[in-house]
C-alpha cells in the first residue's frame, strides 16, 4: 500500500506590514462580521457610534494601524497568517491602550490600576480556517484574550 500520511501545509505567520492590504482583505471577505467589523469595534474614541461609521472608514482606519505594504515601518497592529502561500488568518495585538472601548467597558481581572492595565497587551483573533477563502462569520474563531508582555 502506498504512504498514509497526510500532506504537510505550509504555515507561516508575518507582522501586518510585512503583508499586503488586499492580502489582509482576502482574510477580513466581504460578508459576515470581519468584514463589518475590520477589527474596530473596540477601537472607537469616546463619543463614537460603531454603526455611524461607514465599513469603508472602518477598513480605512484598520489599514493605517496595520501599515500594509510598509515592511519598514516602525510599527502595527497585528499578524497575518498564511497557508501554503495564502492568506488565512488575522491576529490584532496592541497594547491594550489602544482598546479605548475595551478600557471604557471591560476591566481586567487581577488588574489594581489603569496603569497597569494599559501594560496589559490585548490579542483579537479572527482565524479562517478554510484554504479555499473567507468563509462566513460563525465558522470563524474569534477570541479576545489578555497578557502582560
Amino acid at each position: 500500500m502506498g504512504d498514509m500520511t497526510e500532506p504537510t501545509l505550509a504555515i507561516s505567520i508575518v507582522r501586518a506590514n510585512q503583508a499586503t492590504w488586499e492580502d489582509l482583505e482576502t482574510v477580513f471577505g466581504t460578508r459576515g462580521a470581519a468584514a463589518f467589523c475590520w477589527c474596530q469595534r473596540y477601537k472607537l474614541r469616546p463619543r463614537e457610534a460603531f454603526r455611524k461609521f461607514p465599513v469603508e472608514e472602518r477598513a480605512r482606519r484598520l489599514r493605517l494601524q496595520t501599515r500594509c505594504g510598509d515592511p519598514d515601518a516602525a510599527g502595527t497592529s497585528g499578524l497575518v497568517a498564511y497557508l501554503d502561500g495564502e492568506p488565512v488568518g488575522w491576529c490584532a495585538v496592541e497594547p491594550r491602550s489602544a482598546y479605548e472601548g475595551l478600557i471604557r467597558n471591560a476591566r481586567v481581572p487581577g488588574a489594581r490600576s489603569r496603569t497597569e492595565e494599559e501594560q496589559i497587551r490585548q490579542v483579537l483573533i479572527a482565524v479562517d480556517t478554510k484554504k479555499d477563502g473567507p468563509i462566513p462569520w460563525p465558522a470563524r474563531i474569534f477570541t479576545p484574550c489578555s497578557f502582560t508582555s
